[in-house]
């Protein structure tokens, strides 16, 4: 006991000397000697963070790009490349040259004539080679044929061009009318030259390349997407899609995953505002450091890693409301007995305290409170004893209880039996190994004991099994979906499942057979009003890039407001036809050991439901991934026809074809409610939906409404 209490003793005293540096795939957890050191590091950390993240002038983006390729290329730190390594870099930047055409070049713009290139020598070379995109020489083409000039030349764009540009293709409705006098304040920053009154080509391609000049609209990436934030919070919770996650303790596959409090704080920081909570007894060292009255979490009967009830509410209670003030709910899959439920209820009080919201014992209204009325709250979902069995009546059992939600058919969609397999394999295999191992039942007890009267107290949002649609319940009860059953009552019965999710929430989970953590596409359940689409955070697949893109809108609070339709409030938008010409890709990363040059295409697919769906892709440009253009500059153009775009997102792959299979550079998904109109950037994002830096297409987007 006294070994324990040292042990528990240590852990607090490093906790108050820790902190964590978390990134878009990783985290690092490090220890100072003291806490004032501690603040020291957080602080110059944010700075730094600050400074990278300040707005730049747009014509610095080329030189930060080639700096960056620039210092990984001079490993010496000798501040000069000679001809191997200039050619070397070149390949790395996916730049197909041939060693006598850089020889020549090294010479042209070898100023000292030393055989090597320094930095300023390198940056006026790849500047030239910069000019030469052929689709912002075809666009300044067609813009100056636009604007009236008598010649269409490829010479520098006026700044009468640039306004005439900037009001007829790239207008949109949430934008003002330009004036020369502005095209020329943007000329002269973007050139830093005070009586510049033209662009060339290269410095155009910047403005252009820019993320100020994205095709997300950067209105609808603002919190409360143009209005007032609290106006816009201020509906029943029930009318907004969450941004929700799925076992959020695993880092890995569902059978042999690691379990860590870490994966909390990540979510949390990626604007999710509902996360899962599994909950078991714990037992004398289970995990490491458990006196044996803590309750852990853990996905039960498989040989994923166990973590502490405690360690996981410290670190939600942490990450909840730094950045993001609106309610976090915790999703709690009860497989408890009483007495550790009781230890649950007084953790959650000891380090909640008033955030926890209580469920009013008369309940009056029709809808659930806002989240401007809940922020800073935290709400737990789980069953709930009713209060007359608080009072001293029989509780309800726990095998009613949420945990037998996630209790699933064989499904019927091909997808899922394969996967059923391949999953029953899987499970059967862990079984062996746990039995081997003589753990499992011992170490994860399922108490079919009752619900604790205390824990039922702090239940917000009441988990109950579905009855069907003609038998609404309460605004604050709730139903988990399975994904094979959401799909079924999506098709069947979609607009009864729309008017239900005006009222109460709905939670979709992925079927139990995507062992591997895979995810369910979200797109058919948001499009029944589901608001809580739970997804497996830590897989990068494309229902994860979907719901990534999705919320960033509403300033990545993890709340969108959901359409007028499905709020019971009005029609559906008009249908509409998206016009879409990929023209070009820029700077593209070269992740091949062998430093091959890609060979690029990009794939461009609608997700939207039922007929919206498509897939379009441009041909092959080959060994070039510094600045691929499509046909000639020109680009190559997809139609959509889309009739219910308020759920429909666009999703861009860049790929490069390779033997075998294509692998993929970099991919971005956007609403299409939010596409801005004009010639805009795409910018770019990894599997794990971290930024590619420098990279992205440039597309022309045009919206007609039917």
């Amino acid at each position: 006991r006294r070994k324990s209490r040292l042990k528990t003793e240590q852990y607090e005293s490093e906790a108050v000397r820790s902190f964590s540096v978390v990134t878009h795939d990783r985290s690092l957890d490090l220890i100072t000697k003291t806490p004032e050191m501690r603040d020291v590091w957080v602080r110059a950390l944010t700075l730094l963070l600050m400074r990278k993240n300040e707005d730049k002038t747009p014509g610095d983006q080329f030189e930060r790009y080639l700096r960056m390729q620039w210092n990984r290329a001079d490993t010496d730190r000798s501040g000069s490349l000679t001809l191997p390594e200039v050619k070397a870099l070149l390949r790395k930047m996916n730049i197909m040259a041939k060693k006598q055409w850089v020889s020549e070049k090294m010479k042209e713009f070898d100023d000292d004539h030393n055989g090597t290139m320094d930095f300023e020598e390198f940056q006026r070379f790849m500047r030239a080679l910069g000019e030469q995109r052929y689709d912002v020489k075809s666009i300044i083409r067609d813009i100056q044929k636009e604007a009236g000039a008598s010649r269409q030349t490829e010479s520098n764009l006026t700044a009468q061009q640039l306004c005439h540009f900037m009001n007829t293709v790239q207008r949109s409705r949430t934008e003002s009318l330009w004036t020369v006098e502005g095209a020329l304040k943007v000329i002269r920053e973007a050139t830093h030259e005070e009586n510049a009154t033209s662009l060339t080509p290269m410095q155009f391609a910047s403005l252009l390349d820019d993320k100020a000049n994205s095709a997300f609209d950067p209105i609808s990436m603002k919190e409360g997407c143009g209005d007032n934030i609290s106006r816009y919070m201020s509906l029943p919770l029930s009318h907004y899609w969450i941004n929700s996650s799925h076992n959020t303790y695993l880092t890995g596959d569902q059978l042999q995953g690691n379990s860590t409090s870490d994966q909390y704080t990540f979510v949390l920081q990626r604007g999710c505002r509902c996360v899962e909570l599994d909950c078991w007894d714990g037992a004398v060292g289970v995990p490491e450091g458990n006196r044996g009255d803590d309750p852990i979490i853990t996905h039960g009967h498989t040989l994923c890693t166990k973590i502490l009830f405690r360690d996981v509410i410290k670190a939600i209670n942490a990450a909840a409301f730094t950045h993001n003030p609106y309610p976090v709910i915790l999703s709690i899959e009860m497989h408890c007995s009483q007495r550790f439920q009781e230890k649950m209820y007084e953790i959650c009080e000891e380090i909640f305290g008033e955030q926890l919201q209580y469920l009013p014992e008369n309940w009056e209204s029709d809808y659930l409170l806002s989240p401007e009325e809940l922020k800073n709250k935290i709400l737990v979902k789980g069953k709930r004893a009713k209060p007359a069995s608080v009072a001293g009546g029989k509780l309800e059992d726990l095998e009613d209880s949420d945990s037998s939600d996630e209790d699933e058919a064989e499904p019927d969609d091909p997808e899922l039996k394969s996967k059923s397999k391949e999953a029953k394999a899987a499970q059967a295999a862990a079984k062996k190994k746990l039995k081997d191992k003589g753990k499992g039942a011992k170490d994860e007890k399922e108490h079919k004991s009752k619900i604790s009267a205390n824990w039922s107290k702090l239940i917000y949002l009441v988990a109950t099994h579905f009855k069907g649609f003609d038998q609404p319940g309460k605004p604050y009860e709730m139903s988990s979906f399975a994904e094979g059953k959401t799909k079924k009552l999506c098709e069947q019965s979609r607009e009864a499942f729309i008017e239900y999710n005006q009222r109460q929430l709905s939670r979709v989970y992925p079927f139990g057979g995507r062992v591997d953590s895979s995810n369910l596409d979200p797109i058919l359940a948001w499009a029944a009003g589901c608001q809580l689409v739970a997804l497996n955070f830590q897989t990068g697949d494309c229902p994860m890039w979907l719901n990534f893109g999705k919320f960033l809108e509403n300033g990545s609070t993890g709340y969108i407001l959901k359409p007028a339709y499905m709020r019971g409030t009005g029609p559906k938008l008009l249908p509409c036809h998206l016009s879409v010409c990929v023209l070009s890709c820029q700077r593209l990363p070269n992740n091949h050991a062998s430093s091959d040059i890609v060979d690029v295409y990009v794939q461009v697919e609608l997700h939207g439901v039922y007929g919206d769906s498509q897939v379009k892709r441009t041909g092959v440009v080959p060994d070039n991934g510094f600045n691929p253009s499509f046909n000639g500059g020109k680009g190559e153009e997809f139609s959509f026809e889309i009739q219910e775009r308020e759920v429909a997102i666009l999703k861009f792959l860049v790929m490069d074809e390779d033997f075998g299979q294509d692998d993929m550079i970099g991919q971005c998904c956007i609403p299409v409610t939010c596409i801005r109109p004009g010639i805009r950037h795409v910018p770019l994002y990894d599997t794990y939906n971290g930024p590619v830096n420098y990279a992205g297409i440039l597309c022309k987007f045009s919206i007609d409404y039917i």
